[in-house]
C-alpha cells in the first residue's frame, strides 16, 4: 500500500460473460415490506444488502409505499472484485425509475451511484 491506502495495479482488462438474474415483484399493499431471496445462501437477504438499501432509499426519497419481492439469481462470484452487488443495485434502481416513472436524469442517477458505493465501501 501507498500512504495514501491505495496500491499501483498491474492489469489486464477483458470480458466475461457472467451477469446475475433480478426478477422483482410489487404489490400495493400496506406491508411496506422488502423481501430479497437469493440462490446463494452467502449473500445477505436482509437490510444489509444493496439491493434492499436501494428500494428503501428510493421509497424514502419520493415518498412511496410499496412491497416488494426481489429474487437475485446470483452467477457473479461474491467478493470478486466484478461489482456484482453494486451492479445489482444500479439495475434495481432502473427498475424502480421506470416502474414509478421518476424520471431520474443521470445526475440524480449518478448521486444515487455514489450513495450506493459509499454503502459498499463503508458497509452503512
Amino acid at each position: 500500500n501507498k500512504p495514501n491506502n491505495f496500491h499501483d495495479l498491474d492489469m489486464i482488462n477483458f470480458c466475461v460473460n457472467l451477469k446475475d438474474v433480478l426478477t422483482i415483484k410489487f404489490f400495493n399493499d400496506s406491508n411496506d415490506k422488502i423481501t430479497i431471496s437469493c440462490n446463494n445462501s452467502n449473500v445477505p437477504t436482509d437490510k444489509t444488502n444493496i439491493v434492499y438499501k436501494v428500494v428503501e432509499k428510493f421509497k424514502q426519497q419520493y415518498k412511496l409505499s410499496f412491497s416488494c419481492e426481489i429474487a437475485i439469481k446470483k452467477n457473479i462470484p461474491l467478493l470478486a472484485g466484478l461489482a456484482g452487488g453494486t451492479g445489482n443495485g444500479v439495475a434495481v434502481l432502473e427498475m424502480l425509475n421506470r416502474k414509478f416513472k421518476t424520471n431520474l436524469t443521470v445526475l440524480q442517477k449518478m448521486k444515487f451511484n455514489i450513495f450506493l458505493i459509499k454503502t459498499q465501501i463503508l458497509n452503512i
